[in-house]
């Protein structure tokens, strides 16, 4: 199973019903009040907004599981690659976290298992990584 956390769950939906089994998950759903804010200035001051951390690690104690892999799709990540691939092929859970803005709050750093990056090169989000991650574990057998 991969799950996916991410502020814009329609531009995930292409793989909802395809080939694998993954469940889209809506981030706004952990927002706390009638505005949900997802984002703030970052802890510790810095330009542009980041996912806030209380809203991330909400979503964390309520969606892991004993077998669940965090992976936070990040350009300072682990390069993902063929290698990275065939050790995620023995996760039976999979929980992907795509940032977005200037990042997340960087002390949900450790409450991740993984951060991974697509490349070297900064997206707007994370969902297109989360695409390439799914087309990459899709073409490589994982279930």
């Amino acid at each position: 199973m991969i799950r996916i956390l991410t502020i814009f769950p329609e531009s995930l939906e292409i793989f909802k019903a395809r080939y694998l089994e993954v469940e889209i998950i809506d981030l706004r759903t952990y927002a706390k009040g009638s505005y949900r804010h997802i984002d703030e200035n970052p802890y510790g001051g810095g330009a542009g907004m980041v996912l806030r951390y209380d809203v991330l690690h909400e979503a964390l104690v309520s969606l892991r599981k004993e077998n669940t892999h965090v992976i936070l799709l990040t350009p300072i990540g682990d390069m993902l690659n063929q290698d990275v691939i065939a050790n995620l092929r023995r996760k039976e859970d999979v929980l992907l976290i795509c940032g977005h803005y200037e990042g997340v709050d960087a002390r949900i750093y450790e409450e991740v298992d993984q951060m991974l990056s697509v490349g070297d090169y900064i997206l707007s989000g994370g969902e297109v990584a989360a695409l390439l991650f799914l087309e990459t574990i899709l073409n490589n057998g994982v279930k």
